[in-house]
């Protein structure tokens, strides 16, 4: 064989093990890059998913976004000397916010363009220490500025409710423009059941003082009927001496005379029945001589009294 040949073998020989070598690498680097393609797309999918159904989510919340929005309109946050009581009778507040962070604008370009337009109304929660939210109320804005307004409760106040906004709001006062219809309906409900009960309770307190009256005047009658038993330690001028002593002391007194005239009558009458008993012995003894004197032809009685037996009887029976 030429040497050329023989040369010419040898690189060929070297350069098959060499693209051996090379297609062995370029195989192995397309299934990393296959494997990685797959990869990839697998991720693509599950991120496509993923986008999907937070797509959902995010729709989801929009929606009830624009729905709360509806219902409960814009908000405002204030801290607890961002409001101040003005008028404790009336309920009127001031808040500080204004036309600047949106409140009553429409509203007060509508006014200053001529319309009669009302401001509108507002409604006041209250954050308490606790952590809990109170509902102050309704309040319509009276005057507002570009960085304060003034609003007053639409409602008279209830005894008492405004002196415990102060601690239903000592965490600050979340303002809304707007509550939800049901929440009004109930809050009408429950406003129209404090008034039926608080006119129960002026309706009680109505009968509570009648009652007082009338007890008043039992006792008054009791005390003039006491008066009358037991007798009157400031007696009017002239008043007789029962009615200073009482009638239970004049029972007494007239009792024990009573008392002693009946023993003043037994008494007597003991002494009516001995006399008649010795008039009766007087009798019979006068009898008994006249029938020891010398009798005349006749044998008649010339007495002609009878001693009354029975009625000895009855005069000594006591009474």
């Amino acid at each position: 064989m030429h040497t050329l040949s023989k040369v010419l073998l040898g690189f060929v020989a070297v350069a098959a093990i060499a693209a051996i070598f090379l297609t062995s690498m370029l195989f192995d680097t397309r299934n990393e890059w296959l494997k990685r393609v797959s990869t990839r797309q697998d991720t693509v999918a599950e991120t496509k998913e993923d986008v999907r159904t937070k797509s959902i989510v995010v729709s989801d919340l929009e929606n009830e976004v624009n729905r709360r929005m509806m219902n409960w309109g814009r908000s405002w946050e204030l801290a607890p000397q961002g409001i101040t009581l003005l008028d404790p009778e009336t309920g009127e507040v001031a808040l500080q916010i204004g036309l600047s962070q949106g409140l009553a604008v429409q509203e007060s370009a509508a006014r200053q363009a001529g319309q009669d337009r009302l401001l509108p109304t507002i409604h006041l929660f209250g954050n308490s220490q606790d952590g809990t939210v109170s509902y102050l109320g309704a309040f319509r804005v009276t005057q507002v500025e570009p960085n304060q307004a003034a609003a007053q409760l639409i409602r008279p106040p209830l005894p008492g409710e405004v002196d415990e906004w102060q601690v239903l709001a000592a965490n600050g006062v979340r303002v809304w423009n707007n509550i939800p219809s049901s929440w009004l309906s109930l809050n009408s409900k429950y406003q129209g059941q404090i008034a039926e009960a608080r006119q129960d309770v002026q309706d009680e307190e109505g009968r509570l003082a009648t009652l007082e009256i009338l007890n008043t005047k039992s006792q008054e009658q009791l005390a003039r009927r006491m008066a009358e038993l037991e007798g009157d330690a400031d007696p009017v001028p002239g008043a007789s001496q029962d009615v200073i002593d009482g009638m239970v002391q004049t029972l007494r007194v007239e009792e024990s005379t009573r008392n002693q005239q009946l023993q003043v009558l037994d008494q007597l009458r003991h002494e009516y029945d001995a006399k008649y008993n010795e008039l009766i012995d007087l009798l019979q003894r006068n009898r008994n001589l006249e029938k020891q004197l010398p009798q005349p032809g006749t044998e008649s009685d010339p007495s002609g009294v009878e001693p009354a037996v029975g009625r000895v009887e009855e005069a000594s029976t006591p009474r």
